[in-house]
């Protein structure tokens, strides 16, 4: 484990261009357990800023700040973690983010944890600090085989970026140990006062609140480990995948691209678009390149995101996750989810075999 980070390098780096300032640390995953105990420990002498995806359900702390951010969007994360010191990423995939989630939670905790450190890279954070995978930041969250693995990959992402890393072995179990460890780290004194029972009870009820409104919503998050051949990036798999499909799917689709940026998926004899993409590009985002749902037949209209199919190259290995995000679908939900959802998922698939013949 690093050294204490301490108050004085906290203090030193909030004074960074001639500005005196608290330092500030924000915690991603604030609402979580782990993340609220730590928001009473902390002492008043740094600001903090608490992020999360639904802010209202998480039982706001009085010392936070609180910003709302989905980490499984890079635009998101950037702005998330702006003007931020040290960043403490208490994220993971343990809980449902769409009403449809197809994935592994170590596919979706790898697209986290990349967001999140290229973000505190480009707002020039000082410190990323995560808790050591073994400890569980929900105490009825089962141990599986595979979490060595899982912690070890996103430890080397949230590295992989030039932020320098801090992982924290807790020494104990739950919630509680793990936030006195944080502040630890931090070189503070965990305050006294931590979260009762009634903080327990709220907190436990927005997660509640949160999960039957899984039913309202009509949101997709699908994600898909691929192996691409030697010198392929994320921007060549992402038009690459497109080629391919139009050629897999003959005669039944065709893919057409416009100079403006935009891809058109046609099924035959239907003259509109079944699907239509429009390139979204992130200022140094050289792992990832990602294209807007913009419209189409099969595309629903729905408040704030717009879908997105995203290709993530990760760090040391030729690995990728291709990855639709927020996505509405416009067929009633049980028929999407029995035919395109599947549909999705075979041709996905069919893609990832016909990459490792390539190789």
């Amino acid at each position: 484990m690093d050294e204490a980070i301490g108050p004085d390098r906290l203090n030193a780096a909030g004074r960074a261009g001639g500005r005196s300032r608290r330092p500030v640390i924000a915690i991603a995953g604030a609402g979580g357990s782990v993340g609220s105990r730590l928001a009473a420990m902390l002492p008043p002498e740094a600001a903090l800023i608490g992020i999360g995806r639904h802010p209202a359900a998480s039982g706001h702390h009085g010392r936070l700040a609180w910003r709302t951010c989905d980490f499984y969007s890079q635009e998101e994360a950037v702005f998330a973690l702006a003007e931020v010191d040290m960043a403490i990423f208490l994220l993971h995939a343990g809980k449902p983010s769409a009403r449809l989630t197809q994935g592994t939670s170590r596919d979706l905790d790898a697209l986290l944890a990349e967001h999140f450190a290229f973000a505190a890279a480009a707002n020039g954070v000082k410190r990323i600090i995560c808790l050591d995978g073994n400890i569980l930041p929900y105490p009825s969250m089962p141990r599986r085989a595979g979490n060595g693995q899982k912690r070890r990959e996103v430890e080397g992402i949230l590295a992989s970026h030039g932020v320098p890393l801090t992982v924290i072995p807790a020494g104990g179990a739950g919630p509680l140990h793990a936030a006195a460890a944080i502040c630890a780290a931090l070189g503070y004194r965990a305050m006294a006062g931590e979260k009762g029972t009634g903080d327990t009870v709220r907190e436990a009820s927005g997660q509640a609140g949160f999960a039957n409104g899984m039913d309202r919503r009509r949101d997709v998050r699908s994600v898909q480990r691929l192996t691409l051949p030697d010198g392929m990036n994320a921007e060549q798999a992402a038009f690459y995948y497109l080629d391919w499909l139009s050629r897999f799917c003959r005669p039944l689709l065709r893919v057409e691209r416009n100079p403006a940026g935009e891809c058109r998926i046609y099924a035959a004899g239907i003259p509109r678009p079944l699907l239509q993409l429009t390139e979204r590009r992130q200022a140094g985002a050289f792992r990832s390149f990602t294209f807007e749902i913009s419209g189409g037949l099969l595309a629903g209209k729905g408040k704030g995101r717009r879908g997105r199919l995203e290709f993530l190259l990760l760090p040391g290995s030729r690995e990728c996750l291709a990855a639709i995000h927020d996505f509405i679908p416009s067929l009633p939900w049980l028929l999407y989810k029995y035919s395109q959802a599947q549909v999705h998922l075979l041709v996905m698939y069919a893609f990832g075999r016909h990459l490792k013949k390539w190789r």
